[in-house]
């Protein structure tokens, strides 16, 4: 549950990040913005430590989505929270 990819619908007043009418995907680690990853920290994962993405709508933190690619459906662009993480973490994580 942790891929969700939609339109954003309305913005709080100190979202900066998005406009309404964008095409957003969540993100995995909604809390990890840079730095050395905290894989073991699972609390904030939707679908894990949060509810998922399995419904019409949500209200989240901006920090728990990122822009869709451009011409990307809503069903291509919520592919990528899990399967790209999974290929980054193939790719530099040591260990993995």
């Amino acid at each position: 549950m942790a891929d969700g990819a939609g339109e954003v619908t309305a913005v709080g007043a100190n979202v900066q990040a998005f406009s309404v009418g964008d095409h957003v995907v969540s993100t995995f680690f909604p809390t990890w913005h840079d730095g050395a990853p905290r894989l073991c920290d699972f609390a904030t994962v939707p679908g894990d430590g949060v509810d998922g993405f399995a419904r019409e709508a949500v209200t989240l933190p901006e920090t728990c989505f990122t822009l869709a690619p451009i011409g990307y459906s809503h069903a291509e662009a919520a592919t990528l929270t899990t399967a790209g993480l999974t290929v980054w973490r193939a790719l530099f994580v040591d260990g993995a």
